[in-house]
């Protein structure tokens, strides 16, 4: 949950030209690496799975081979929960960032 928000958020930050605090490219992509690479190392429980659609992916192939998955659910929870997360972390910062700009 929290790698997937970690991620989200570093992206979001990131790719908007209102809120990353760098415009450089390079710097810029050194950022997401940096958080791709943070978001990872808090998810071992996961099996540093970070990306939702891989679990989407791994659930559908296992459904059409018929084979049960009853422990899979958490993994799911915590993948919407860790983008519901991740979307109104950057909402926050999006306005606290508007904020710090008007005020100074």
């Amino acid at each position: 949950m929290i790698g997937v928000a970690l991620l989200l958020w570093f992206v979001f930050v990131q790719t908007n030209p209102n809120t990353a605090p760098t415009m450089d490219e390079s710097a810029g992509l050194a950022l997401i690496v940096m958080g791709i690479g943070a978001a990872r190392l808090i998810t071992p429980q996961s099996f540093y799975m970070i990306n939702p659609c891989i679990l989407a992916v791994l659930c559908a192939c296992t459904l059409l081979k018929g084979l049960p998955m009853p422990n899979v659910w958490p993994w799911v929870i915590g993948d919407v929960l860790g983008l519901v997360l991740g979307v109104v972390l950057y909402e926050l910062y999006k306005a606290r960032v508007k904020q710090d700009r008007m005020a100074g």
